[in-house]
């Protein structure tokens, strides 16, 4: 099946297609939204071996995605700006971190994502990244609880609370979420 109506943010994708993605709709870049007109919405988790997971998520009102934080030094505590919503205001529904470099990991870092300076956690609170260990792994973090929307112009940062420990260790840091 080819989805129609892409739209492109940045280095990530959002589909509206007649049909729910299958495992055979394995060709889109994670974290891929593809939303059927019948009220579901769909993100892409896991593309490997020509078989893709896709798992639904909660219908909202418009498909979109934010750019991508192309490359974050995990061992470093601070904060680094991720996004900036253009129009409207931003929900976040979910938040991406890849692995894109390790090398001698002892500890992985511990991250919040947010709106509210110096905290930065009104959007995903403290979350250690203890899962994320191996190069081209991920860890999908849904957010499942009341939290902040991003109105137009305010920054969006992620925030490494805690550095890991390790000679190296870089993620590239994605929201996936929708204008209302």
């Amino acid at each position: 099946m080819v989805a129609n109506d892409p739209i492109t943010t940045g280095a990530s994708y959002c589909y509206t297609s007649s049909l729910a993605p299958t495992p055979l709709d394995s060709s889109y870049p994670i974290p891929t939204l593809w939303q059927t007109p019948d009220g579901h919405m769909y993100q892409l988790l896991d593309n490997t071996d020509s078989a893709a997971v896709w798992v639904q998520i909660p219908l909202t009102n418009e498909c979109k995605v934010s750019a991508t934080l192309s490359s974050l030094n995990g061992k470093n505590t601070g904060s680094t700006k991720v996004f900036t919503p253009s129009v409207g205001n931003f929900f976040t529904t979910g938040v991406s971190f890849s692995l894109t470099s390790v090398s001698g990991l002892v500890v992985a870092p511990t991250v919040t994502v947010g709106t509210n300076a110096s905290s930065y956690d009104d959007i995903l609170p403290v979350s250690a990244l203890t899962l994320l260990t191996t190069v081209n792994n991920y860890l999908y973090i849904p957010i499942t609880t009341q939290s902040k929307m991003a109105s137009s112009g305010t920054d969006i940062f992620v925030k490494v609370t805690i550095g890991a420990i390790a000679t190296t260790y870089t993620l590239s840091v994605s929201l996936s979420g929708f204008y209302a």
